[in-house]
């Protein structure tokens, strides 16, 4: 999955690469009961999807790619999969991403207020945000 997901960094000039091959590793090992991959293959070889994280009641799309574009892929693997996956599994939230724009809008997701968990290395900086939040 870490190929597929750098795909994604590699093709936008926004992307940066903060997961490593390494994390992705131990994802696997210590966490692969929490993982749902929605992989796109054709021959037998998986050439994109996305890797999102179930947890309770609760879908979390994170980060999708694909080595070769296919019209419609990414709303196939990241929504309308995901989707399903979420109803066969009575999962009764989903979380789509970051990210936005219409597309999600006319898919049935409005924004919602959620939860987040952030480190902030730089000390100056982590106190601004610490006295704006």
């Amino acid at each position: 999955m870490y190929k597929i997901y750098k795909t994604t960094i590699d093709k936008n000039p926004y992307g940066r690469l903060y997961l490593n091959e390494q994390f992705f590793l131990r994802l696997n090992n210590d966490f692969k009961k929490n993982l749902c991959f929605i992989c796109a293959e054709k021959e037998g070889k998986i050439f994109g999807g996305t890797f999102n994280v179930v947890k309770a009641d609760r879908f979390y799309g994170r980060y999708w790619g694909t080595h070769k574009f296919v019209k419609n892929l990414h709303f196939e693997a990241c929504y309308y999969k995901s989707i399903e996956y979420c109803i066969e599994n009575g999962l009764q939230v989903m979380e789509p991403g970051a990210g936005g724009g219409d597309f999600k809008f006319l898919r049935g997701f409005d924004p919602v207020v959620v939860n987040s968990v952030h480190f902030c290395s730089n000390r100056g900086l982590g106190a601004a945000i610490e006295r704006f939040v």
